[in-house]
């Protein structure tokens, strides 16, 4: 088996996608990437998501491969999250048992993760009538006119003008506003632009507008439509899925987020990151570091890439988990020694933030395969 050979019978959340589909396994490639992921957002009635000033830099370096292969990789190995995720939206979102499904969540975390990254390692100037640089978050976010506060913003509120009703926002994220903000302003003393933090607010202020459009559009033709569940686009909009973008903001907010220049920013004590508090942030960090094509791109095709390397759920014997994620890998890719070992040696590095085990425990030990255990300390 292989990666490729097992992209091959996956289940789109839109069954429209499946042309689209076949033409990226056919030809993989930065276009049929960018269409899959634009085509995706647009079935979803969500391609609003993309409306940034950064969008035509975002066409021309986007990381396109890397992100598609990223959210194959992830619902092929869904299995290993699907109990702890399904369980954190349940325990948070009253009523999301009707709706909530794993390719939902996933498609909306793994296609937009990365769509800032062409901001990282250039300085944006404001749109204001004095185009000052900008200095901290605050004016990024004014740049990219983000309205909505995923920290703050209440759908309840919003929804019902009831000043007296507050959503528990900090309970799906994992770090305050404030440690975010100062880490942010932080990364730009070091010449870095977080592009995760970026892109997870204007995810989530996005997300929010495009929910309110849907509704102006769809009271145009029945105004008796209540603005907590409705229809559209052969669609169902419900109030509880703005909690649910919440959780995505979080994940994509703290992906890249690194535990020492976050010390050094606000002197928190840092935890590694598990999978049974944290499961799609837990599962975004290590499918990012764990995918191969950003990687190897320059020396295989894409396709090859996928048919050298295979991933898989294992079960995790002598383990407090039941299940892993085994990697295995062909001779093909260690050929490629430097950047093979880099490979290796980001996968080891995540022992250093994420719960898990892994075998063989040195780097120096793998010979073609490598399993990886989220560590469960609640059995």
């Amino acid at each position: 088996m292989s990666l490729y050979s097992s992209f091959e019978s996956i289940d789109l959340y839109y069954r429209n996608m499946n042309y689209e589909y076949k033409k990226l396994l056919s030809n993989p490639s930065d276009k049929s990437s960018d269409t899959f992921i634009r085509k995706y957002f647009e079935y979803g009635s969500k391609i609003e998501v993309f409306n940034s000033t950064f969008l035509s830099k975002y066409n021309k370096d986007g990381k396109y491969l890397h992100t598609v292969s990223l959210y194959l990789i992830g619902s092929h190995l869904h299995g290993i999250i699907d109990s702890a995720l399904c369980e954190k939206v349940r325990n948070k979102i009253k009523g999301s048992d009707i709706w909530y499904m794993f390719q939902y969540s996933w498609f909306l975390t793994a296609l937009y993760h990365d769509s800032a990254f062409v901001i990282e390692d250039i300085k944006e100037k404001t749109k204001d009538k004095n185009s000052s640089e900008n200095k901290n978050l605050k004016d990024y976010l004014k740049t990219y006119k983000v309205k909505r506060n995923p920290f703050t913003f209440n759908p309840l509120e919003h929804i019902n003008n009831q000043n007296n009703i507050k959503s528990k926002n900090s309970e799906y994220f994992i770090y305050s506003e404030h440690e975010v903000i100062e880490y942010f302003n932080k990364s730009l003393e070091e010449k870095k632009v977080d592009h995760g933090i970026i892109a997870g607010y204007i995810m989530f202020d996005r997300l929010i507008e495009n929910y309110d459009k849907a509704y102006d559009k769809a009271k145009k033709v029945s105004k008796s439509i209540c603005k907590n569940n409705f229809e559209y686009m052969g669609l169902c909009w419900r109030i509880e899925h703005q909690f649910h973008f919440m959780m995505v903001s979080n994940a994509i907010i703290a992906h890249n987020i690194w535990f020492e220049l976050l010390s050094k920013a606000t002197a928190k004590k840092t935890q590694k990151i598990s999978m049974q508090k944290w499961p799609l942030l837990f599962y975004l960090g290590l499918l990012d570091t764990i995918e191969p094509i950003k990687m190897f791109e320059e020396h295989f095709k894409p396709k090859e890439v996928w048919k050298y390397i295979d991933m898989s759920i294992c079960d995790a014997e002598n383990s407090c988990c039941k299940y892993g994620i085994k990697i295995n890998i062909d001779q093909k890719i260690k050929s490629k020694k430097d950047i093979y070992d880099k490979w290796i040696s980001k996968i080891y590095g995540i022992l250093e933030w994420l719960d898990v085990s892994i075998e063989p425990e040195e780097k120096e030990h793998v010979t073609n395969e490598i399993t990886i255990v989220p560590i469960n300390p609640e059995g």
